[in-house]
């Protein structure tokens, strides 16, 4: 049996279309994976991202309340002494910590500076230094969180104008 041209390219033209099905399948088989990979990693940097730039959020909302509460307790509002003493501290302390675990390298210096503000802060209430003193303190506690928060930004590619 002899082949004619006509038979030749019809068995070739099936041949390059089984070739094509086969490469077509195999490349499914091969690339999907590590497509579906690429895809899985750059869902987790994204939430991971977000549950980042949450801790900050949640951090400078916090350190805000537990600032706001200092002055009002430190003018004299004695009866939000036990919410500034309890739940805003608590909660401050919390997110502090979270800062550090989430963003650690490098921001061990402020955050004991912080606590260390802090603890001035305590020591005005207690033994009731004047007015002015407490308010330079609590500023100064006020941009140290600020501060704390700018740099736990850009250790993620963040500013505050990216928010």
């Amino acid at each position: 049996m002899s082949w004619d041209e006509k038979k030749k390219f019809k068995a070739e033209t099936y041949r390059t279309i089984l070739f094509a099905i086969a490469a077509f399948i195999a490349a499914q088989i091969l690339i999907e994976p590590l497509k579906s990979e690429r895809e899985y990693h750059a869902l987790l940097n994204k939430n991971l991202l977000e549950q980042r730039k949450e801790v900050v959020d949640s951090f400078l909302k916090s350190s805000y309340i537990y600032t706001s509460i200092t002055y009002d307790v430190l003018n004299g509002e004695t009866e939000k002494e036990y919410i500034w003493k309890g739940e805003a501290y608590d909660n401050y302390r919390s997110d502090l910590n979270r800062i550090l675990v989430y963003y650690g390298d490098g921001l061990e210096p402020k955050i004991k500076e912080a606590k260390s503000i802090n603890e001035k802060l305590y020591k005005h209430f207690k033994e009731e230094y004047p007015l002015m003193d407490w308010k330079v303190t609590r500023r100064e506690l006020k941009a140290t969180n600020n501060s704390i928060s700018r740099v736990a930004l850009l250790k993620i590619g963040l500013s505050y104008e990216q928010l």
